[in-house]
């Protein structure tokens, strides 16, 4: 049986889990004003908490769609790499 263990963006694993293809990482997906954020290893925290401060509105967040996890082939990508 294929399983997978998936974490978000804020989620570390020991070294053996690394190693192992049935755990992932899946990023967060953020939303302020309707601008969208990843939270990878592109995301820059401070320009969020910056736009975050001025919004009148609350941050809203997601993470991704469980077809594409469970869809994603069993490997050390990321279920977004996986999926394109």
């Amino acid at each position: 049986m294929d399983y997978r263990i998936v974490v978000d963006s804020c989620g570390e694993f020991t070294e053996e889990m690394k190693r192992d293809p049935h755990f992932i990482h899946t990023a967060l997906h953020l939303e302020i004003d309707g601008e969208q954020f990843t939270d990878d290893e592109s995301f820059d925290r401070q320009d969020f908490l910056r736009k975050m401060k001025a919004s009148p509105n609350c941050p809203k967040s997601s993470c991704v769609p469980r077809r594409r996890i469970i869809g994603a082939p069993l490997r050390r990508e990321s279920p977004e790499t996986a999926t394109r």
